[in-house]
């Protein structure tokens, strides 16, 4: 029965270093997390700026992270490599960003209110993380990295663009970001360098009584990448060369005036929250875990079943209507969560892998 319960509660904990998955001897070990999310969109059209049959929304995201290292007892030493980026957007940013891609024609007399943020980094580094457990019932975990970045793009675009009832387009936009590659104005410049960058994570796992556990977890509590000579563009455009082609679509050239230049760029890393609260009946529990990060909430509900080596949790989540299946090992587990059996059509698209070898 105790061996039942610590797979159960190994397959409930949020923490990297999950009950029962110390060494005595040095361990390596590999853990893979994808993540994915565009709200009422399918993240495959959105991120490859695909046709489709895009809905005004607020948020998407993914993030991406490997890691390969070595466990000793509860402490872990491991090179990671991430990708990550955002939108935290409008509705009506979307809707215009479809129009485009779909070439259909903006609706006649709406103003389209754009508000755009964006966020990406490519980063690498090394990671010391730390499982103490003062009781126990109740154990803590912390971990700090050391970052260095290869790719940047972070900034605001804010205005409207309107279509009267004669067919006219204007607008203007407010553009302000630094970046690695300028995507919307063309501009070449030189590549910036990232100097340094750290993350800190902290998390804990407290078996409260015999029925009630929780578990948190969150990740780049604080965190940041100092850039040297980020170029960074600062402008207005307008919609004055808006014309129609021979096909009866409507191009728009915008004519932008503003600065240009490159200077040091502090880029703040997204917190990323997870907490879960399980009700434990024997070898059965029922949780709730609710995520937030970049803007975004994810609820999710499940149950889980514990055997004397494995657990497994079936999940569902209430915004996305995502199902999601995992499997928990002493020295393994696997994670996925999907609202589609087809990856291209999916607006939620979970994938986490980890495993670990004892000598």
């Amino acid at each position: 029965m105790m061996l039942t319960t610590l797979t159960t509660l190994t397959g409930l904990s949020l923490l990297p270093l999950a009950p029962g998955t110390a060494t005595d001897s040095i361990a390596p070990f590999v853990q893979i997390n994808s993540q994915s999310y565009a709200e009422n969109n399918s993240i495959y059209a959105l991120v490859k700026g695909k046709e489709s049959d895009y809905q005004g929304s607020n948020h998407a995201f993914t993030f991406n992270e490997a890691a390969f290292g070595l466990r000793y007892h509860n402490v872990t030493l491991s090179y990671l490599y991430r990708y990550e980026w955002f939108l935290k957007h409008s509705p009506d940013a979307l809707l215009l960003y479809g129009d485009s891609l779909n070439r259909t024609d903006m609706v006649p007399g709406k103003t389209y209110q754009v508000d755009l943020n964006v966020n990406h980094t490519i980063q690498q580094g090394i990671r010391l993380g730390w499982r103490m457990e003062p009781a126990d019932n109740l154990a803590f975990y912390v971990a700090g990295s050391y970052l260095k970045a290869t790719d940047l793009m972070e900034g605001q675009l804010h205005g409207q663009v309107q279509r009267s009832a004669s067919d006219d387009i204007s607008g203007q936009l407010n553009l302000d970001y630094v970046y690695g590659e300028d995507v919307l104005l063309d501009r070449i410049a030189d590549k910036p360098t990232s100097r340094y960058g750290f993350s800190t994570d902290l998390g804990f796992d407290w078996h409260i009584n015999r029925y009630w556990f929780l578990s948190a977890f969150v990740q780049d509590v604080y965190g940041e990448i100092m850039w040297d000579r980020a170029p960074y563009t600062t402008a207005v455009a307008n919609t004055a060369t808006a014309e129609t082609d021979e096909n009866g679509y409507i191009n728009i050239n915008p004519i932008a005036s503003g600065f240009e230049g490159y200077k040091e760029y502090k880029q703040r890393l997204t917190p990323k929250y997870t907490g879960r609260l399980a009700y434990l009946l024997g070898d059965t529990a029922l949780s709730a875990s609710h995520f937030y990060g970049y803007g975004a909430q994810l609820t999710d509900l499940a149950v889980s079943h514990g055997w004397s080596w494995i657990s497994a949790r079936l999940s569902y989540t209430l915004q996305s209507q995502a199902i999601g299946l995992a499997l928990t090992h002493r020295y393994w587990s696997m994670q996925v969560v999907s609202d589609n059996l087809d990856y291209q059509q999916a607006s939620q698209l979970t994938v986490m892998l980890s495993g670990q070898v004892p000598f």
